[in-house]
């Protein structure tokens, strides 16, 4: 067999001959699949020097890699032509091109979990994945038997989740090779046995297509496709036997189940499919799912995975489980609870999807929070906005409003000392507020709030611009006084409040401790310096004083015992702005998914304006601007005390109830965990402005502050849910499960013990004394014990 890989034999790059002896290239004529791997593996031909010249800029020397063609081995002629095909030359194989860089490690990190599904036609299809020279990725399949190219085009990226590009299909396409491999399978490059082949070829004739799959009148792919991703169904599967049980398509929920059980039992999809023992594997996954699936639920599962579903055998095998083992009154096992528990929550998500799946942009301030969170675009900014929010977007392109709105409070937060605002936990929070902008590189994330932010700063920094100089001057007569001479003590009253970007934390204890309770505010052009401001980087990294910004009352500074030394101990206040990429944030973020971080940041973004688009247009910021701004921050500079705001209370106690409404629908534990601090960074907006407008309260405010918390939310789902879901998956556990307290209980032969006895036996297992009665309260209204009175219980039954 040989592949048509070679260089390009259209280039007419002049320096051709000059490129090839650089580069030491190799081969200029049809390869072997040999000669390929050793090209691209064994080092030959200097393929990674002409990959690493591309990548630097060199676009010319693209055409100079070698390519495969992924559809056909060979051409007529060899001429790579679509008029030159030959269908017996098909490849049965195909590659998918992400073009998207926002997208290449989703869909690189989505298609290795594919290849492993048991669920997925693409199981075990993944023949190889490599970096493009333009560090995109492409990725290789093989076709699922029956499947054409654009079938499998299409359903591999709904699969992955990119977008399906038509011009992936041309038969005479071909694909430039880098050798910077992902993934290689063994048997990328293996040639089809014979049989493989004939047996290919004939499910596509018997769909009236040629060999190839194409259509023989018009040489185009096939019209009629069947459903994408793993809703596909190929010949002989669910639609295929009349007069058999009513099958139900599979979807997550019963996928979902019927792979659990398979886990439990330790079966393979190889166990499904062996003559012998595939009607006990069958019987095996029947005896759970009996209780969990319906029976057209349970065929609709079998069908993907079992080719033989269909025959009779097994679906009397199924018909006379049901009928002897179905028992509605039956109760459940405890696996049977824990699988039924976790997929009524896929469950109730996929409703939400199919519902909304294509809903449009919606307004955060009167869309309900299904429609929010249902629409590919994050919810839209009210019309009717806060008088502070119009002043300060009043210059900003209007597809660039919401990221102003969202990213203009933490600099406004500094204004104010010592003010707090009463929670309706009856806690104090002040304006601790920050803001992380995450777009796409170019995206004007952070030119659309310089502006802003520069104007806001402004009065603050004219007086951290004199206190500077002040610094300076004390520095330099500190160092030429004599150590013989008394030393000048340091101002007490150097103020500064906007800091750059280096700071480290004995800097920020400096500051700290000079700025007499107010807050600091920094703009970081880029979130990675935020490691200064840690200390650490990299996996070391636990953003401890990122969480200490956002909380009030926690510990922070430095005690050391030189006389010069900072010594500082108080709350950190410290309010920021700062820019980033999707994957920048998601490498950083990585292992802290679920310890506090990502709950304490809020969220803005840059809108997706697609290709070519026009420049933005950006207003003056001038001294009209800068007036309308003045009032507020006077205001704000006003502010101070306790101060207990009922209109934001009452807008904080309505929007937890509705999240927590949204939570017990979805039982989506990520939004319900994500939801809290974003509620209290919602009510210190909600506060601010209100400070800004002399304590007075607009209506707008509630519509606002609604949209702000759900603008947090949604990016925070749609940048890092899979993530934290992934990360409490993967979270380590004991090797034994908890113990059961009720059961380590000793009684007398009446089953009455006290609650000393609770108490002793919580603290044998590492628990306090304080949720004893709380404890004994939840087994009693479980019905576990009967509460005797005078500290004695009755055990019941077991828990």
């Amino acid at each position: 067999m040989t592949v048509t890989f070679a260089m390009n034999p259209r280039s007419k790059n002049p320096s051709t001959g000059e490129i090839e002896k650089k580069y030491n290239r190799g081969y200029a004529e049809p390869a072997t699949v040999a000669q390929v791997m050793e090209m691209l593996f064994g080092g030959i031909g200097g393929v990674k020097n002409i990959v690493k010249a591309v990548r630097e800029g060199h676009e010319e020397l693209k055409e100079t890699l070698p390519f495969l063609c992924p559809h056909y081995s060979q051409f007529r002629g060899n001429h790579r032509a679509q008029a030159d095909i030959m269908p017996e030359a098909f490849t049965f194989k195909t590659c998918i091109d992400v073009d998207d860089k926002d997208l290449v490690a989703q869909a690189i990190e989505k298609a290795l979990n594919v290849n492993e599904s048991p669920f997925s036609e693409f199981q075990g299809l993944v023949e190889y994945i490599e970096y493009s020279a333009r560090k995109k990725v492409h990725i290789w399949i093989r076709l699922p038997k029956g499947m054409t190219v654009e079938e499998a085009q299409r359903a591999f990226c709904d699969e992955i989740g990119v977008p399906y590009d038509e011009s992936c299909i041309t038969p005479e396409r071909f694909i430039y090779m880098t050798g910077d491999e992902v993934y290689r399978s063994d048997h990328w490059l293996e040639p089809l046995s014979e049989a493989d082949i004939a047996d290919r070829q004939e499910a596509f004739r018997s769909r009236g297509l040629d060999v190839d799959g194409r259509k023989p009148s018009t040489g185009h792919q096939a019209e009629t496709l069947p459903k994408t991703g793993s809703q596909a169904q190929s010949t002989g599967t669910a639609t295929a036997q009349k007069g058999a049980t009513d099958v139900t398509p599979a979807d997550k929920r019963t996928r979902f189940i019927f792979e659990e059980i398979m886990k439990k039992e330790g079966l393979t999809v190889a166990d499904l499919n062996e003559e012998g023992g595939r009607h006990n594997a069958v019987k095996m996954i029947l005896a759970h799912a009996t209780q969990l699936l319906k029976e057209g639920e349970f065929m609709g599962a079998l069908s993907e995975l079992m080719p033989s579903w269909h025959e009779k055998e097994f679906q009397q095998l199924v018909k006379d489980f049901y009928a002897k083992y179905y028992d509605e009154s039956a109760k459940l096992t405890e696996f049977q609870k824990d699988v039924f528990r976790k997929s009524r929550k896929l469950n109730v998500q996929q409703d939400e999807e199919n519902v909304h799946q294509t809903a449009a942009p919606v307004y955060g301030d009167t869309a309900s929070l299904s429609e929010i969170y249902a629409s590919a675009q994050p919810p839209l900014l009210p019309e009717k906005k806060p008088a502070l929010v119009k002043a300060v977007t009043s210059q900003t392109p209007k597809e660039m409003v919401p990221t102003v709105a969202q990213g203009m409070f933490p600099a406004l937060g500094v204004y104010p000392r010592d003010l707090r605002f009463m929670y309706t936990d009856n806690l104090y929070r002040e304006l601790r507020i920050n803001c992380l902008t995450i777009g796409g590189t170019g995206s004007g994330k952070d030119t659309s709030l310089k502006q802003p932010l520069k104007h806001i700063t402004a009065p603050m920094v004219e007086r951290d611009t004199v206190n500077r100089q002040r610094l300076k001057e004390y520095n330099e007569q500190y160092n030429s006084t004599k150590a013989s001479n008394d030393k000048p003590k340091r101002p007490a009253d150097l103020i500064i409040q906007k800091v750059g970007s280096d700071l480290t934390p004995a800097r920020l204890a400096q500051l700290m401790d000079d700025s007499q309770g107010a807050f600091l505010y920094t703009h970081l052009h880029e979130f990675e310096q935020w490691y200064g401001i840690e200390g650490l980087r990299g996996q070391t990294c636990t953003f401890k004083n990122l969480k200490l910004a956002d909380d009030e009352d926690n510990p922070f500074g430095q005690e050391r015992a030189s006389a010069q030394s900072v010594n500082y101990m108080g709350p950190l206040g410290l309010n920021w702005n700062a820019s980033t990429t999707p994957n920048k944030i998601q490498s950083m973020f990585r292992y802290v998914m679920v310890d506090g971080p990502l709950s304490r940041v809020c969220l803005a973004t840059t809108p997706d304006v697609g290709l070519a688009a026009p420049m933005p247009r950006y207003g003056r910021y001038d001294e009209r601007y800068d007036k309308a701004l003045q009032p507020y921050i006077e205001n704000l500079q006003k502010a101070t005390g306790d101060i207990t705001c009922h209109p934001a209370l009452r807008l904080a106690e309505k929007l937890k109830a509705e999240c927590d409404q949204y939570t017990i629908k979805t039982q989506d534990e990520v939004f319900d965990n994500l939801s809290h601090r974003a509620l209290v960074h919602a009510f210190r907006k909600a506060c601010l402005l209100y400070a800004a407008n002399g304590m007075k309260w607009e209506k707008s405010i509630e519509g606002f502050c609604r949209w702000s918390l759900h603008y947090d939310l949604w990016l925070k789902l749609h940048f890092f849910a899979d993530m934290i879901r992934k990360a409490d998956e993967q979270m380590q556990t004991s090797k034994r499960g908890p113990r059961n307290l009720l059961e380590q209980i000793k009684t007398n032969e009446d089953g009455v013990f006290t609650y000393l006895e609770a108490v002793n036996v919580r603290q044998k297992n590492g628990k306090d004394e304080a949720g004893t009665r709380n404890m004994l309260s939840q087994w009693k209204s479980r019905g576990y014990i009967e509460d005797l009175g005078d500290g004695k219980y009755r055990k019941l039954k077991a828990s």
